[in-house]
């Protein structure tokens, strides 16, 4: 955590590339990593919690396209 940082909400959109509201709906419901309060009107998030956050995310797969042959 030595080379941890707090990052700003720009930050996230671009990183998760997930809406501003989007963002405040999944912290809201526990399902995102919450803010910190950084100053009297300043809130950042730590990167790494940002990162394990991503990290936890289920993978795609893709199906297999059906051939026409089938049908």
């Amino acid at each position: 955590m030595a080379h941890d940082r707090l990052i700003r909400k720009s930050e996230i959109i671009h990183l998760t590339g997930l809406s501003p509201s989007t963002i405040w709906r999944l912290e809201k419901s526990g399902r995102f990593p919450l803010r910190r309060q950084i100053g009297p009107n300043s809130v950042a998030y730590r990167l790494s919690e940002v990162e394990a956050w991503m990290e936890s995310l289920p993978t795609c797969t893709l199906a297999s396209p059906k051939s026409k042959a089938a049908k």
